[in-house]
């Protein structure tokens, strides 16, 4: 019998390809598990930034562009507006790894317009945020590192959480489902601690 689930909390940054694949995963098994999903930000800036990592300017550039991003999510987290983070994440990865639109300010700002967010632009450059990031990353941290990266869940009631998982291309029906309870059930141990499959294909989309 599936365990019944209240919520999952999904902290993402959303610059990361393989992070996407895995939304796109946990939310088709929202859909058919009906629970809802609650968008909060972990942020690869500050990864980089805590673990004494220089990225290259372009990286660096990129990870700045995706914390602005993270912004507005936790601006709409305050808000409860989960929904919405949902549409924007969903429209932005479809633009960013589907179309292959190069990662930009003007890019995130198109896609708050076309998803009705515009109230929400000015989110993207309020430092007044950034606190909230990092009270989100470090929860983040603190429930399922070290070592970890993007996306952390949180499956409650049980509030059990863990890195990933990592899956390409997203799957769907019965086999998400299958993946997802064995999530859930790994998660629940405090005797589980990592099963890897090394990757050698890269991100699929599809």
């Amino acid at each position: 019998m599936p365990t019944t689930i209240e919520k999952i909390e999904f902290y993402f940054d959303p610059i990361c390809p393989w992070t996407w694949i895995t939304s796109r995963w946990i939310t088709n098994v929202a859909r058919l598990r009906n629970f809802p999903i609650h968008y909060r930000a972990l942020s690869l800036k500050l990864l980089n930034q805590d673990a004494g990592n220089e990225p290259s300017k372009k990286i660096s550039d990129q990870l700045d562009i995706s914390f602005r991003a993270l912004r507005v999510i936790e601006a709409l987290a305050h808000e409860n507006s989960f929904e919405e983070s949902a549409k924007f994440y969903a429209r932005f990865g479809v633009k960013r790894f589907v179309e292959s639109i190069e990662t930009s300010d003007e890019l995130v700002q198109s896609i708050l317009q076309e998803c009705g967010l515009s109230l929400w632009l000015d989110a993207m450059y309020d430092s007044d945020y950034d606190a909230s990031i990092r009270d989100s990353h470090d929860r983040a941290m603190n429930l399922s590192g070290p070592d970890i990266g993007s996306p952390v869940i949180t499956i409650y009631p049980s509030q059990c959480s863990i890195f990933g998982p990592i899956v390409s291309p997203a799957p769907d029906g019965d086999e998400a489902l299958r993946i997802f309870d064995a999530t859930v059930e790994l998660a629940s141990s405090r005797s589980f601690f990592e099963l890897k499959r090394g990757r050698k294909d890269p991100p699929n989309f599809s």
